[in-house]
């Protein structure tokens, strides 16, 4: 049997934005499917403050269909020291489930104190069945999109040496598009965001051959854990007014 997680990215949240909100209606209209949700960071948008109470209410309806598990993003600094369900105010925190261990690791400002890699390697050392799932905001891997390379993760070979061997999946957001890659071959997943689509267009008129322009859009992902293997899905929720700025 395998282990099925919901992950979300990059909400975003504003009093007049809430897409955390649509997908606890979706999920709510649903059979209970989900082993565990991942918020992977930016849960809310910078400089609102008073979208806190709000986030709170939402993830709250997401507890009512699984477990939350989440980390903060370079976004939401004004939630540090919040109790948010289930989003440790921990540098490293491990959610321990029947068949695997999430890892919540946090990354921001884009890299992680010798402190933090210190308790995530001793995290490490107790491997569950089906092994540990890493989240993080920023993927720990470098931009492929030039104008992305500004906000790359600083410490990939440090992080490396730690997680070589030990991590089965790490998950990640941030980029608002999705990208993969792997480090000290485990395999990284980068989710769509659910506020709106970094999407890059070919264009022989751009210099660079490229442009990025933001589309609004809410996207998650489902990933499938089995014993030895995974698969990701990619969902595109049509949202309704309550969710749209």
């Amino acid at each position: 049997m395998g282990f099925k997680i919901l992950q979300l990215s990059d909400p975003h949240t504003t009093a007049s934005h809430r897409p955390l909100r649509e997908v606890g209606a979706y999920l709510l209209r649903r059979p209970k499917e989900y082993d565990a949700i991942v918020l992977s960071g930016d849960l809310t948008q910078r400089g609102h403050a008073e979208a806190t109470g709000i986030l709170i209410e939402d993830i709250e309806v997401l507890q009512r269909c699984a477990p939350v598990v989440g980390v903060k993003g370079n976004h939401d600094g004004h939630l540090s020291g919040v109790q948010v369900p289930g989003v440790s105010n921990e540098k490293v925190f491990a959610y321990k489930f029947a068949q695997l261990s999430i890892v919540a690791l946090d990354s921001n400002p884009g890299q992680i104190d010798a402190e933090a890699l210190t308790l995530l390697d001793s995290l490490l050392d107790d491997q569950p069945a089906f092994g540990h799932v890493l989240v993080m905001h920023h993927p720990p891997f470098p931009a492929a999109m030039p104008d992305l390379i500004r906000e790359d993760f600083d410490q990939c070979q440090e992080f490396a040496k730690v997680i070589e061997g030990r991590v089965r999946l790490i998950l990640s957001g941030h980029y608002h598009q999705i990208s993969a890659g792997s480090v000290a071959g485990v395999p990284v997943w980068s989710a769509p965001a659910l506020s709106y689509q970094r999407c890059v267009t070919a264009d022989l008129d751009v210099p660079d051959g490229w442009q990025e322009s933001p589309r609004e859009s809410s996207e998650f992902c489902v990933i499938d854990l089995g014993e030895t293997d995974f698969q990701v899905a990619h969902v595109h929720l049509e949202p309704t007014n309550g969710g749209k700025k």
